[in-house]
């Protein structure tokens, strides 16, 4: 294992450029391994000890124990990431979209975001889609805006979710709201009514939102 004095500042440049263009072309990230092909070492623990340094000079970033989620960390400017796209949710009144299981009909398509926009999120953990319908103008989510989620089981009142009614072979986005008679999934337009759920009733949420995309305007 290399010493600091002794790291050759050509081989972190190659590190970096190398995962920059990685994910620029796939989407994701690469892992160790593929990392100490492109600079041609074999030993992980000797890479693990590059991106140490790369860390600590403030140029690379990742979660710990996530695969595959390093990050380049700019200090000036900012770096677009892809996220997944997995098709289209109602912003009004329930429409039918395929469930989290079809969703994979659209394995390749992404959106492009600056990795500002998703704060403390891995682009990789993430999905978005597209809203079809203006429920929620109010909360600044407008007809063909694309709201990027962050994949959840559960919410808390007062949350704006992705919600799969199984029953109405739906999905829809909404505020989330639990008591002890059910759920309520709240419109922000006056022009809709909440949504009323019964404690009986199945839901699913789907993802909890992280940011939007807004949908530009014809001049």
């Amino acid at each position: 294992m290399p010493r600091t004095s002794q790291l050759m500042p050509g081989r972190l440049d190659k590190i970096v450029q190398f995962i920059g263009d990685y994910k620029k072309h796939k989407g994701f990230s690469p892992s160790i391994r593929e990392i100490g092909e492109s600079i041609g070492i074999d030993s992980t623990s000797q890479i693990k000890y590059y991106l140490v340094a790369l860390r600590s000079q403030g140029r690379l970033a990742w979660t710990e124990h996530a695969p595959r989620s390093f990050r380049l960390a700019h200090t000036s400017g900012d770096q677009p990431v892809r996220i997944r796209w997995w098709g289209y949710i109602a912003g009004g009144l329930p429409i039918s979209t395929p469930n989290q299981a079809e969703f994979t009909a659209y394995p390749d398509q992404f959106v492009s975001v600056l990795m500002s926009m998703l704060g403390p999120y891995e682009p990789e953990n993430l999905f978005s889609l597209t809203v079809k319908g203006d429920s929620m103008v109010d909360a600044n989510i407008s007809d063909g805006d694309t709201v990027i989620f962050q994949p959840a089981q559960d919410a808390h009142n007062g949350e704006m979710v992705a919600v799969w009614l199984p029953e109405e072979n739906t999905t829809t986005l909404k505020y989330f709201h639990r008591d002890a008679t059910g759920i309520t999934l709240q419109p922000a337009n006056p022009a809709y009514r909440p949504i009323h759920i019964d404690r009986s009733v199945p839901v699913q949420i789907q993802g909890k939102v992280v940011a939007v995309i807004r949908k530009m305007e014809k001049v």
